[in-house]
Formats: structure tokens, C-alpha cells, sequence
């Protein structure tokens, strides 16, 4: 295991199987936004802590992402303030994403809920904003592994993020009825060495990512 954040490791890696990255030349057109997309994850790293927690931020252009030069991001309803200097780009034939997953408040401080402002600055120093809202129950960041869905209260979707010893993604999506078992879940993806269960929040932009299972420790 390498020392990348969790949930970097998994929503990144996920981003990346449904985005393919690649290079394209330098267009001069101002930048235009299309959507901005915005989700708290929180990482559940043991049975017994309160999770950490990040927020994702990413996007959507009508532009060239790859001339971004930052993004900045700002709570509407306090003093919080973010800058990313060196934004991830996501993109296909279709569709252009800059983003940034690593924006974190200082201790014992929430990502505050409500609603957010993005400016997007290029290379030439052009800006564009646009907004976006947060949404989650605030009770997550005070949970404990061995009580989230409890407190979730059914309120959620459950994924499963299978990875390699090498951290790349195997599968993403439902759990399989036939995966009762964790034996049966690591005997259905080759070269499998773990698995973190996601609980996408509903009506809420929030996901909680619990801690690794690992195939030698449920074998």
C-alpha cells in the first residue's frame, strides 16, 4: 500500500475508469463552464474513529481544461476558503472535468453544508464562477464504522471498490447477491487483495467509504 489518501485512491481511481486521460493541444477560447459538481467524502479508516473528511470539487468545461491554472472555492456561509493550484483534468472525446479532491478544513472543523462559489482561472489569467451546494447530515462526521448505516437510517446506496495489491480499481458498482461471502467476492476478481464498501448518501452529496477488507485477513 502506498501512502495516497483513501479516498483518493478510490474515487480517483474511479473517475479514471470512466474517463480516459489524455493530452490535446492549447485552444486560446475563453473558459466556459457547463456544471460544477461538488461531494464530501468521508473515509472510515478503522472500526472505532470518526472519519476523515474531504471535499471533492470538479468542473465541467466547454473549454480546454487543460489551460486551468487554479480553482478556487469558497463557502458562501462562512470564511472558508480554498485554492488549488495544480487542478486534476479528467476528460474524453466528450466531456472535460478540472477538479481538485483534497480540500480539507482544519481541525475539528466541518466542511460546512450549503451553498459554494468556483472560480475558475486559466492560464491568461481569465476567470469564470459558477456555484454549486452541499448537501449531507451533519451526524456523519461524529460516526463510527461500527454505526454508520444506523445512522444513515437506510438512507444510502451500497457500493463495493474492489483494487489490486497495486491500488489500481478491479470493480466498482452493487455488491453481488452471489458475494455473500467475502471468499466468493475475491474468488470472482482475479488478482483481488481487498475491498472498501462505499455508502452513496441519498438525496445528499455525500459518500462514506468504509475501511479496506483485505483478502488475507477474511479468507
Amino acid at each position: 500500500m502506498n501512502d495516497c489518501p483513501a479516498p483518493l485512491k478510490i474515487i480517483f481511481s474511479f473517475l479514471c475508469a470512466f474517463f480516459a486521460l489524455f493530452a490535446s493541444g492549447c485552444s486560446d477560447s475563453e473558459p466556459k463552464l457547463s456544471s460544477v459538481e461538488g461531494i464530501v467524502v468521508f473515509d472510515f479508516e478503522d472500526e472505532t474513529s470518526a472519519p476523515d473528511a474531504r471535499l471533492y470539487v470538479f468542473a465541467k468545461t466547454e473549454s480546454d481544461a487543460h489551460r486551468v491554472e487554479k480553482i478556487t472555492v469558497s463557502s458562501r456561509s462562512t470564511q472558508f476558503e480554498w485554492t488549488a493550484f495544480e487542478p486534476v483534468i479528467i476528460a474524453n472525446e466528450k466531456k472535460q472535468w478540472a477538479g481538485y479532491t483534497d480540500f480539507v478544513c482544519p481541525a475539528f472543523r466541518k466542511i460546512p453544508a450549503g451553498l459554494y462559489r468556483l472560480v475558475y482561472t486559466d492560464g491568461e489569467g481569465r476567470e469564470v464562477e459558477s456555484s454549486f451546494s452541499i448537501v449531507y447530515p451533519e451526524k456523519i462526521a461524529a460516526a463510527s464504522t461500527a454505526d454508520i448505516k444506523n445512522v444513515l437510517d437506510g438512507e444510502f446506496f451500497e457500493q463495493v471498490a474492489v483494487f489490486d495489491e497495486t491500488d489500481a480499481l478491479l470493480y466498482y458498482g452493487l455488491k453481488k447477491e452471489s458475494w455473500a461471502e467475502d471468499k466468493k467476492l475475491f474468488s470472482a476478481n482475479k488478482g483481488a487483495s481487498y475491498y472498501r464498501t462505499c455508502l452513496v448518501v441519498k438525496n445528499a452529496t455525500a459518500v462514506c467509504i468504509l475501511p479496506a477488507v483485505y483478502k488475507d485477513q477474511r479468507s
